[in-house]
């Protein structure tokens, strides 16, 4: 048993290595309305996913589609009544425009406008930056989560449906899975494998 053990940790790296999202200090897993806080507004926001197949979702780099305009930054923050000014005022330090499902895991960047904003279908909500389960929990899941999905751990519509579902549960769910050792082989990402878009 022990020289199993001891080749899974050779092979996959030690649970909890560095890269893999902290858990929030001493803080238990919130329910009912404190865990609400924390979630995205469902009619808001239920995330949505592009048109992207694994092969892309591994292969695109992201860093020329992280931009959203201050209109819709602004829109976003006004259908979850945020006030424009002061300190807690949105857009501004105290939040970040998030996306639901996480642009690593093919989700969308934009917010389509609808004529009642309570009814549009939007990937962004405002995530507090402050809190044990603030932003930066999210992000660490985010990175680890395309991990897993890169690695060919997690299916990637699975992953999609559940950290727009409920990220905190995608968290507990996965936020000390360890990483094979490499990623799956570049002929397993077929062009054009196809994902459920929301």
């Amino acid at each position: 048993m022990t020289s199993v053990l001891l080749l899974l940790a050779l092979v996959t790296g030690p649970v909890g290595a560095k890269g893999l999202p902290r858990a929030p200090s001493s803080a238990p897993l919130p329910v009912g309305a404190a865990r609400a806080r924390w979630l995205p507004d469902p009619h808001l926001t239920p995330g949505a996913a592009g048109p992207m197949g694994l092969h892309a979702v591994c292969t695109t780099s992201t860093k020329d589609t992280r931009h959203v305009t201050a209109r819709t930054k602004r829109l976003v923050c006004e259908a979850y009544g945020l006030p424009a000014t002061g300190p807690r005022r949105c857009p501004g330090p105290a939040w970040e425009l998030d996306h639901v499902v996480s642009l690593e895991l093919g989700g969308r960047n934009d917010c389509p406008e609808l004529p009642s904003p309570r009814r549009w279908t939007c990937n962004l909500f405002p995530q507090p930056m402050a809190g044990a389960w603030g932003a930066r929990v999210k992000d660490g899941l985010e990175h680890h989560l395309a991990a897993l999905v890169c690695r060919g751990v997690v299916p990637l519509e699975e992953a999609q449906a559940l950290i727009a579902h409920d990220w905190i549960e995608a968290w507990r769910r996965w936020r000390w899975m360890p990483l094979p050792a490499r990623v799956i082989s570049p002929s397993a990402l077929t062009p054009g494998d196809g994902i459920r878009t929301r």
